[in-house]
């Protein structure tokens, strides 16, 4: 038999009746959720990032989606009236401040898994994700 280094991007180890928490829960952890979403799942490659931070505003079990928002450099806002911009925390992990464009992107289930735990960099505090989910609804009356 021989011994299997641990995973370092496994956050939360071997799965354990103490680990039950590290179980991926949709309603639980994806709302407000911050990711960092490599480029080509947002449709398009940069030479100079390999990834963006999404923010997760909601999740739909009918659909086996979630709806996230990409965010960007505030010094890359084309419209600045399209976007909401948040300060950089230690609980949602950005790094700066960013701006999230407010047109929604839908990610089916198998792939929002595949952002945890490794790509979950933190969450937006519950008046920040409510903000933004009121100007993301008054900028698009139809969805």
């Amino acid at each position: 038999m021989t011994n299997v280094p641990p995973d370092p991007w496994d956050r939360h180890g071997p799965p354990d009746a103490s680990t039950e928490s590290a179980i991926l829960e949709p309603d639980r952890d994806l709302p407000g959720a911050v990711m960092m979403i490599p480029n080509r799942h947002w449709g398009f490659e940069t030479v100079s990032a390999v990834d963006h931070p999404g923010v997760c505003l909601n999740y739909s079990h009918a659909r086996r989606e979630g709806l996230l928002l990409m965010g960007t450099d505030v010094d890359h806002m084309r419209h600045p009236h399209l976007y909401y911009v948040v300060e950089p925390t230690p609980v949602n992990g950005l790094q700066k401040l960013t701006a999230f464009r407010l047109v929604p992107r839908y990610f089916r289930w198998h792939r929002l898994q595949l952002y945890f735990p490794q790509r979950h960099i933190g969450r937006l505090d519950e008046t920040t994700l409510l903000a933004i989910r009121d100007e993301l609804a008054r900028l698009n009356p139809q969805e």
